[in-house]
């Protein structure tokens, strides 16, 4: 478009963006539906609302049990980090130093 490419690195970037939070949001709302009792609508908006940190509510937020919270509190800290940044921080392991201190030639006398 306007005689300019985008790189199949961010488009790559961008699916696996669009995978992910597809499957955080999932997992929630499969997880609320197993520790709340309510309709999946309700369920669904709140995980989408939790995950989209947009602060919508159809009631159900003040119904939540403790586990229900605990899912819709991890699902907005997710969706305000993002997904990729999330994995990162529990894929980086220990690093190793890149880089050396300079040498420096004295005159001893």
């Amino acid at each position: 478009m306007y005689n300019r490419a985008i790189p199949n690195e961010i488009i790559i970037k961008a699916l696996i963006k669009a995978g992910l939070s597809i499957f955080f949001i999932t997992f929630g709302i499969f997880l609320l539906t197993i520790t709340e009792r309510a309709d999946l609508t309700k369920v669904a908006f709140e995980a989408f609302s939790a995950f989209g940190t947009v602060g919508l509510s159809m009631g159900l937020t003040q119904e939540l049990t403790w586990g229900g919270k605990i899912i819709v509190v991890l699902l907005m800290f997710i969706g305000r980090v993002g997904p990729l940044a999330f994995l990162y921080t529990f894929m980086s392991g220990a690093k190793e130093d890149y880089y050396e201190l300079p040498h420096e030639n004295i005159s001893i006398l």
